[in-house]
């Protein structure tokens, strides 16, 4: 086989093979659909009290993810949009307020899934630089949720 042939032929398997990470993004972002119960929360390395986060419920609904409430003591929800990214290692996960004073900045975040299990580590103070892990050590600025699916 002639190498034009070779290029040729591997220049059309991949303008016919779709963009991965736009896949898995879909995909991820379709699994993360619906209400999330927080049953574990660490921020800057001390437990969050179990009375708060039997409150704390996190919603996926479309592009927007809503944290209700987000304290835990009956304060206003906290409305983003966010975006996923499977690809990055660990997988990365990006949320814009839409409201207040933080309107328009992002949190930047990773997360873990696993069926009905998501793990996510969040920065507390906006545009702050990414986590590497999931942990949440002391002055870290760093929130670290494990969730649950509610089932309907």
């Amino acid at each position: 086989m002639s190498k034009f042939l070779r290029c040729s032929l591997l220049a059309a398997f991949f303008a016919s093979t779709p963009t991965v990470w736009g896949d898995d993004a879909k995909r991820d972002e379709y699994k993360l659909q619906g209400t999330w119960q927080v049953t574990e929360g660490v921020s800057e390395g001390k437990p969050i009290p179990k009375e708060q986060l039997e409150r704390m419920k996190v919603v996926f609904a479309g592009e927007k993810m809503s944290i209700f409430p987000p304290d835990g003591d009956g304060k206003k929800t906290v409305e983003s949009t966010f975006t996923v990214d499977p690809g990055k290692k660990p997988k990365a996960l990006d949320t814009t307020r839409l409201e207040g004073g933080a309107k328009g900045k992002t949190a930047k975040g990773i997360y873990e899934l696993d069926g009905d299990t998501l793990k996510l580590c969040l920065t507390s103070r906006l545009e702050k630089e990414r986590p590497t892990e999931l942990a949440a050590p002391e002055k870290s600025g760093l929130v670290l949720l494990t969730l649950k699916r509610v089932k309907k």
